[in-house]
């Protein structure tokens, strides 16, 4: 067996979309020939929610060091915390998790000096984890493979940024895909973007995706067509990026105007405030399910209680090329999907090739509030019935996808890269 060193902020017990991808691949290694040996922050320091049943999917052989990291901002209010920003951007960049990346350093050089490792799998969202490419690939000597599950340098955060900052971020990443040995990405448009800016780096396309271990059976959930009520069903938090208020506005319109009350079944790990804020039209007819945050597994499960799924981002050159994890996920539930997005995007052509729902402009009133309608009648009339391509929707099992990376690391080390 060969030993890939993993290094992420983002590990069970946290909870979240975010954790799934580094969780699945940590499964599924040992199947291909890869002992995962983890590098990742402490627990008591995450201010993310928790769902420790993440932890139960691995191995409990797993290898798992936390070196020390605290954020400041799980005891200091959030109005005060802003004050910090400017010393922050200044000492602690690209993020705070930047104070992390000596201690984590220090622990890996603990690790290699006990047990060869054969590859380094560095991802993230935090994008401090960047310094740590080069400095690996001195140290190691071994291909060190950085994973972008979103952008850098063309991230939407980065964009209104001050150009003294855009020009730390763009040397920063610079020098991290000079050493890495390999980058991974997760969408297409992402892929060819970073292929176009660095054309001398080796730059795979690797998704985000699901585990079919986390899905019922089939025969023990109810068919649509079984369902009482139809409603929609959404996971996960929203914002302005990943607005609901097209899809509240078109449900309100509908109820005030033919008396069909369609449910938004939501499990989201967001404050109650912040739902009631956005969602009160909802609220107040009687339109919303509030199931708050549930273990990831429990929140697949809810889905199976809606005739139809909701996936929702703003049609805006800031999303441009996001897949969120969730839709991806979606495509394995025995369930159409709704896009509010754009036609021609990369969810859009990801909804046509599975066969497996509609996209409709999120700018769109009407044609959203016709085609909730029109997916309400056919559920109604039992004519709800889709037929997606389920060897293109297995594309995107965690499975197939770990057996692809560790395709590009069995080669990176046949070559010495």
């Amino acid at each position: 067996m060969n030993n890939c060193l993993i290094i992420t902020t983002k590990f069970p017990p946290s909870g979240g979309i975010g954790v799934q991808r580094v969780t699945k691949f940590c499964k599924y290694l040992p199947e291909y020939g890869y002992d995962p040996i983890v590098v990742t922050i402490p627990v008591w320091s995450d201010r993310s929610k928790k769902d420790p049943s993440m932890l139960k999917e691995l191995s409990p052989e797993l290898e798992i060091h936390r070196p020390f990291y605290y954020d400041y901002r799980k005891i200091v209010p959030g109005d005060i915390a802003k004050l910090f920003k400017g010393i922050e951007r200044k000492f602690l960049f690209p993020d705070s998790f930047r104070i992390w990346c000596p201690f984590a350093l220090r622990t890996i050089k603990k690790i290699a000096s006990e047990k060869k490792i054969d590859a380094v799998f560095v991802t993230c969202k935090s994008f401090s984890l960047m310094h740590l490419i080069k400095p690996l690939k001195e140290l190691l000597g071994v291909p060190v493979i950085l994973d972008l599950r979103d952008p850098f340098s063309f991230n939407y955060y980065n964009i209104d940024k001050p150009e003294k900052y855009k020009k730390r971020i763009e040397v920063l990443e610079k020098e991290a895909f000079a050493h890495a040995s390999a980058v991974t990405t997760v969408t297409p448009f992402i892929t060819e973007k970073y292929r176009s800016l660095y054309p001398d780096s080796k730059i795979y396309k690797i998704t985000n995706g699901f585990d079919p271990a986390d899905f019922p059976d089939p025969g023990t959930f109810r068919k649509s067509s079984e369902l009482q009520h139809f409603s929609i069903g959404y996971n996960g938090t929203f914002s302005k990026m990943v607005p609901l208020e097209p899809v509240a506005k078109a449900l309100c319109a509908i109820y005030d105007e033919t008396g069909v009350m369609i449910n938004l079944n939501i499990a989201t790990p967001m404050d109650i405030s912040a739902v009631r804020r956005s969602l009160k039209g909802l609220i107040d007819r009687g339109l919303l399910n509030h199931l708050g945050f549930l273990p990831h597994k429990k929140s697949i499960l809810r889905l199976y209680d809606s005739s139809l799924l909701l996936m929702s981002l703003a049609d805006d050159k800031k999303t441009e090329g996001v897949y969120s994890g969730k839709i991806l996920e979606y495509l394995n539930i025995d369930r159409p999907v709704l896009l509010l997005n754009k036609k021609g995007g990369n969810l859009d052509d990801l909804i046509i090739s599975a066969r497996k729902g509609v996209t409709v402009g999120i700018n769109d009133e009407k044609g959203i509030k016709d085609t909730i309608l029109e997916f309400y009648e056919a559920w109604k009339n039992g004519t709800a019935n889709a037929e997606p391509d389920m060897n293109e929707i297995q594309k995107y099992s965690f499975k197939y996808l770990t057996k692809n990376l560790t395709d590009i690391m069995t080669d990176l080390i046949n070559k010495g890269a």
